[in-house]
């Protein structure tokens, strides 16, 4: 259960979760620089990032900026860059957490997506790629425009504070991913060969 992977994961307070190859286009940079802005709302606030890549020594500097900046907020202990973990671990930090930003400039099929979907974490994504072919903003989660800081802070302090609404994207995103179960897709596939 959430709860339970809370304990074993030792998270507590509203879990902001992000994942991605630590690369510019992801967007990491934009969601420390708003986590300020978020703690002043959400005090309780922390944003866990997996992956790693070109940008994680600037990612690290960003976040010890801030604390030196805002010694007050305690941003190292509200921002951490988990690095590379095994695939069922990022799974349980997308069970455990309150919702799921993916801030991307460029995006395909994003399998992140689909997976915090099947997790039933809510998501504020970027309207990019194929982003909106899985979700329809305000249906089965939240599209923003990429690196739009006061939107997706907005959104996230939005979110963060409503429950119902939650609840309300992850049921909808959980009926949405089922269309891409591996019997479905195989089925479609097959009707698609047979009709050529």
């Amino acid at each position: 259960t959430k709860e339970e992977l809370r304990k074993k994961l030792n998270l507590s307070g509203t879990i902001l979760i992000s994942a991605g190859r630590l690369v510019p286009w992801k967007g990491f940079n934009a969601l420390i620089e708003i986590m300020p802005e978020i703690l002043k709302e959400i005090p309780d606030a922390k944003l866990y990032i997996i992956g790693s890549g070109q940008e994680e020594q600037n990612l690290k500097s960003k976040i010890s900026n801030l604390s030196a900046v805002r010694q007050d907020l305690k941003i190292e202990d509200k921002v951490f860059l988990i690095g590379q973990v095994a695939h069922y671990k990022v799974l349980e930090y997308f069970k455990a957490g309150d919702i799921f930003v993916l801030n991307t400039g460029y995006e395909g099929f994003s399998h992140f997506l689909l997976e915090a979907m099947a997790m039933e974490i809510p998501i504020i994504t970027t309207n990019v790629g194929g982003n909106p072919e899985l979700i329809e903003n305000g249906k089965e989660g939240i599209l923003v425009g990429y690196n739009y800081k006061e939107e997706l802070k907005k959104k996230i302090i939005e979110l963060a504070q409503n429950e119902s609404r939650r609840q309300g994207l992850t049921e909808k995103a959980k009926i949405k991913v089922a269309e891409f179960s591996q019997e479905k897709m195989l089925g479609e596939t097959i009707k698609i060969l047979c009709e050529s």
